[in-house]
């Protein structure tokens, strides 16, 4: 199986056509570790810290295991993969975005 792996390739590996609903977690685990490091470059150059992005990388597996059921085979399972960690990326530089001053005095 390659590393970028559509839905239909999934299926025939034993996965179901239906998503990734039934996978159990030690399949899903052997799915996403393949993309661990790869992820983990994604995230570094995002954030610029390399344990941020060890950690944004299990942040996005554990949003992955939790929404399994949402793959639908629309792009591949690392696309899929891509998007999740991106999206956990900008959630935690949006977490450290300072507030905008507010209502102080102009001098």
């Amino acid at each position: 199986m390659s590393a970028d792996t559509p839905l239909e390739e999934l299926s025939t590996s034993g996965i179901g056509g239906s998503g990734l609903g039934q996978v159990d977690e030690p399949e899903f685990s052997g799915l996403t570790q393949r993309h661990r490091r790869e992820l983990h470059v994604h995230s570094y150059r995002m954030l610029g810290s390399f344990q941020d992005a060890e950690d944004t990388v299990q942040e996005t597996f554990l949003r992955a295991w939790r929404r399994r059921d949402t793959f639908d085979g629309r792009s591949t399972f690392r696309a899929w993969l891509y998007r999740i960690a991106t999206n956990a990326c900008l959630d935690l530089l949006a977490k450290r975005r300072p507030e905008p001053a507010t209502g102080g005095e102009v001098l």
